[in-house]
């Protein structure tokens, strides 16, 4: 082994309901990781999920029978799997040609799905604009989260253009392709990182499928934060806490929940980034 990292992360779920038997509901988890690098760009990761408290299992499921339930039974998965492998899988990056960034996940993607990902991230060093496509063969995991598998299976994928503002470390992404429920639409998703490390972001997705089935408000939004791992830890760690504020059992505009994004991997190689962290070093 050239490495291995591990670590616990707390990890909290929340959900942001507006109707009368439908509110503020949240699950609080611990997370246990490792990673160990094989050879160079090749690891296998795994995280494991032991439920602490919350309520997230009385999230109702939908009764909607005209679009698969791709996250409708969050409520089923919270329930059944108190304890739970969230991700195990094999997954390789490299840069084959300058600029280009190639990545392939397979096994456990995320607590609801496996299968097989791939990403290819073209980005220019020291370009503000950057181009990146994924696509996924997936399969719907089994509410115990361990290695049971539903019927359900898909393929989403999606085309994404990105652009940071450098000087005030503002990222927008917009992509565009087939989601988990296989609709297609939009997603538009714009963040800034702070000098400590914290992400602050928004997100929205519209998608073609019909109001009443996209269900209450007609499109996906939400607000995230995301938290360096190294608040939590002895050790420098890439790995970060993301917590969510929205709706979550929605199933238009889904997507696979990656651990590992190219352009947020390589995001603190640039030479942008690596100015400002000198500036606060000489501060």
């Amino acid at each position: 082994l050239q490495d291995f990292d591990f670590g616990i992360l707390p990890d909290v779920i929340s959900h942001f309901g507006s109707d009368k038997n439908d509110h503020f509901k949240a699950d609080l988890n611990l997370k246990l990781f490792a990673r160990a690098n094989i050879s160079d760009g090749l690891q296998v990761y795994g995280e494991v999920k032991q439920h602490l408290i919350g309520n997230l299992d009385l999230i109702p499921p939908s009764t909607n029978l005209n679009i698969p339930h791709v996250r409708s039974d969050i409520g089923r998965y919270a329930a059944e799997g108190t304890t739970s492998i969230t991700r195990l899988n094999v997954e390789y990056i490299k840069n084959p040609l300058k600029n280009v960034y190639t990545r392939i996940t397979a096994g456990h993607l995320e607590s609801m799905y496996s299968g097989v990902s791939g990403e290819v991230l073209y980005r220019p060093y020291d370009s503000s604009f950057s181009f990146g496509v994924d696509i996924n063969f997936v399969k719907q995991r089994g509410f115990d989260q361990l290695f049971s598998f539903r019927d359900y299976k898909t393929v989403t994928g999606h085309a994404t253009l990105y652009y940071v503002n450098k000087k005030y470390d503002i990222t927008s992404k917009v992509s565009g392709g087939r989601y988990l429920a296989k609709d297609w639409g939009t997603t538009v998703d714009i963040s800034r990182q702070f000098s400590n490390g914290i992400r602050i972001g928004a997100t929205a997705t519209f998608t073609d499928i019909s109001q009443s089935d996209f269900g209450r408000g007609s499109f996906d939004k939400g607000i995230y934060m995301t938290i360096p791992f190294d608040f939590f830890w002895y050790k420098q760690s890439r790995e970060k806490t993301r917590f969510e504020f929205r709706r979550l059992g929605k199933n238009g505009g889904q997507k696979i929940d990656h651990n590992t994004n190219l352009f947020d991997l390589f995001a603190s190689g640039q030479p942008y980034k690596l100015r400002s962290n000198w500036n606060r070093i000489l501060e």
